[in-house]
This record gives C-alpha cells, sequence and structure tokens, in this order.
C-alpha cells in the first residue's frame, strides 16, 4: 500500500509540473506575438510577470540585432550577431533575433526554479532571405 502511495503522490507531482511548463509555454508563445507585432526597430528589452493559478510566471524578453545570409544557394541558417552585415562579398539579411525567458518556481527544478527558453527572428530587411524549399 505504501508504494502504491508513493507511486500517486509521484505521478500528481510529474502532472503538476507538466501543467506548469505548459502554461509557461503559453506565456512565452503569448509574449513572443506581442513582440511580432512591434515594428521591429521599436523592440526593446522588458520584463512582466502573470499570476496563474496561484503561480507566478516571470516572462523576459531581450533582442539582438544579427544577420543571415540572403543567397538563395546558401545552406548556412545561422544569425550572426552585430550592428553591421559582417562582409561586403554576399548580401546579408538584417534580423532581430528575440530571446523569451520565462521562470517559475518548481520544487523539482534546479534550485527550485524552472525556465523555459524561446527564441524567434524578425526581419528587419528589404533584401528577404530565400529558402529552397527542397524537392
Amino acid at each position: 500500500m505504501g508504494a502504491l502511495t508513493f507511486l500517486y503522490a509521484r505521478s500528481t507531482g510529474i502532472q503538476a509540473q507538466q501543467a506548469s511548463a505548459a502554461t509557461a509555454e503559453e506565456v512565452a508563445s503569448s509574449r513572443m506575438e506581442q513582440v511580432r507585432v512591434l515594428d521591429p526597430s521599436a523592440i526593446t528589452a522588458g520584463s512582466a510577470s502573470s499570476t496563474i493559478s496561484g503561480i507566478v510566471y516571470a516572462a523576459t524578453w531581450t533582442p539582438d540585432v544579427c544577420w543571415q545570409a540572403a543567397d538563395p544557394a546558401s545552406t548556412d541558417t545561422s544569425c550572426v550577431a552585430g550592428a553591421s552585415a559582417p562582409n561586403n562579398t554576399i548580401q546579408w539579411a538584417e534580423f532581430v533575433r528575440v530571446r523569451v525567458v520565462v521562470t517559475w518556481p518548481e520544487r523539482n527544478c534546479p534550485g527550485g526554479t524552472c525556465s523555459l527558453d524561446n527564441v524567434t527572428l524578425i526581419s528587419r530587411s528589404k533584401a528577404e532571405p530565400v529558402f529552397d524549399p527542397g524537392p
């Protein structure tokens, strides 16, 4: 009977942790949508918190400018950080990379705090990268 009680208590804790992570994902997605409607040059760092079902979810977002090769033949999808394009030998597309981090208290996470990290790229340039969808 003791093992059954332990199993029930543990599974209930795991369900609660998964529910909290799903809520954190909703908070992050909501913040991403709020950022994406802004003019890319107007995006600034910030923070906000939401209390949902008695749990405080703290969201912080930080933008930085990065560059991606606009060459349709390029397979490099990395975004190089910097205030200006890395070089003038190829055409570069300018992006704002926005990182949204959501944290919330959870006793089963290291240090008693869980975190979720989401990143999106928002175009700032006229020269849009062309992606080959493949065959």
